[in-house]
């Protein structure tokens, strides 16, 4: 895939559980923010999982790195900001949700 589409979709990502937030300032719901989170934190986790590049790259802007969308390296990630923060994302979603 195109680096550049790939940093774009990673910046999507980066920043997706805003535009949730943003979303509910319109249609104030609990279920849309609590949905919006639970699928940020599905999408993050599964992205790490199949190695995904965005995620990567998302990770990446995170720690306030330039995005490497080809040269990719899995171990620069550290595996609590996926797993802590992907749940601490579903936890409140599903919260909000119910």
């Amino acid at each position: 895939m195109d680096a550049r589409i790939v940093k774009v979709i990673a910046y999507i990502h980066r920043y997706s559980f805003l535009y949730g937030f943003i979303i509910a300032l319109f249609y104030p719901s609990t279920y849309v923010v609590g949905s919006s989170l639970i699928i940020y934190g599905i999408w993050t986790i599964l992205g790490f999982i199949f190695k995904w590049t965005h995620i990567f790259c998302s990770y990446q802007n995170a720690y306030h790195k330039k995005m490497t969308p080809n040269n990719v390296d899995w171990n620069m990630v550290k595996k609590i900001d996926i797993y802590i923060i992907s749940s601490f994302f579903i936890i409140v979603g599903t919260a909000l949700f119910f």
